[in-house]
């Protein structure tokens, strides 16, 4: 018989399925929403500055007190945002010598514990634009230099204010060469008796109406207008001066020295000699000049008439 061979065994090996083959697709990233301005103002500091950039710093001890949030907006004129907490007691010099803030917005800010506001933006000599319209300042008894050496200071918002017991407005506005007018509409302060030098050297500054102030104790003091070489009409009717002596002539007298207004109007109760120097300046070389006229009769007559040509 012929010898039958075994086949030989073939081992099968588990061959895996293969695989589809499956597409990379690409995952776009997720964009980071754009900062948007706060939805609740109460508390927050609007802001630019002259560089677009920001405050060179925010470092005056009474500013660090009550920041507690820088906003992350822009906006698309520049400004700003920084929330503050209720303005403490004493926030002298909050704002000075910010040498790069252009405009700043205070009027959704809460400055009722407030007590003084003195030099607040002294020397902040960029700034442009303030508005502190309808702030509650029932408890600021010292506004004195408030906004001194504010050269670029053009446009001041005050309407409306509560300042019921400032005591003091000395040199507030002085040296605010590029101011030329003052909103104090339906601004309370019935307790400020010092306003010496106010608006000393406001060179540009052409009108001024004491009626704007709704309640207002109205004992001005010396100097207040020396220097304003641009003002031409000045409302003093409303004033509650009571002439009692020399030195009462002398305070009003002075109050209005330095300056050559075209328009004034003077309470009706001044004297014939209170009115005869009540519109005395002084020139550059000292001597003594009337607006109208160069003799004392001539100033009575213009005061007389009600202070129009």
């Amino acid at each position: 018989h012929e010898e039958i061979k075994a086949e030989p065994k073939v081992e099968v090996k588990d061959v895996p399925a293969p695989v589809p083959e499956v597409k990379q697709t690409a995952i776009e990233p997720v964009a980071e929403p754009e900062p948007t301005p706060p939805a609740d103002l109460s508390g927050w500091i609007i802001y630019t500055t002259t560089d677009g950039e920001d405050i060179n710093f925010w470092n005056t001890a009474a500013v660090n007190s009550c920041i507690d949030e820088f906003g992350a907006y822009i906006g698309p004129n520049g400004e700003r945002y920084i929330h503050v907490k209720s303005i403490p007691e004493d926030f002298q010099g909050g704002f000075y010598n910010f040498k790069n803030l252009k405009t700043i917005d205070l009027t959704h800010v809460d400055f009722s514990n407030c007590k003084t506001l003195k030099n607040l933006f002294y020397e902040s000599s960029s700034v442009e634009k303030i508005d502190m319209s309808g702030l509650n300042l029932q408890n600021v008894t010292d506004m004195s230099y408030m906004f001194e050496n504010c050269a670029n200071l053009k446009e001041l918002k005050l309407k409306g204010i509560d300042a019921t017991n400032a005591e003091t407005m000395e040199s507030m506005f002085k040296e605010c060469t590029s101011l030329e007018e003052v909103d104090f509409t339906g601004v309370k302060s019935s307790r400020c008796s010092n306003t010496y030098a106010m608006f000393m050297n406001c060179g540009s500054l052409k009108s001024y109406n004491l009626a704007q102030v709704g309640e207002c104790q109205k004992e001005f003091t010396s100097v207040m207008f020396l220097g304003c070489k641009s003002l031409k009409t000045i409302d003093l009717s409303a004033m509650n001066w009571k002439l009692i002596g020399m030195e009462d002539d002398y305070k009003i007298s002075s109050t209005i020295k330095g300056c050559s207004p075209s328009e004034i109007k003077i309470p009706a109760i001044l004297t014939d000699y209170v009115m005869s120097i009540a519109l005395m300046g002084v020139e550059s070389d000292g001597t003594l000049y009337y607006p109208k006229g160069s003799d004392p009769k001539s100033a009575i007559a213009f005061l007389q008439s009600g202070g129009r040509k």
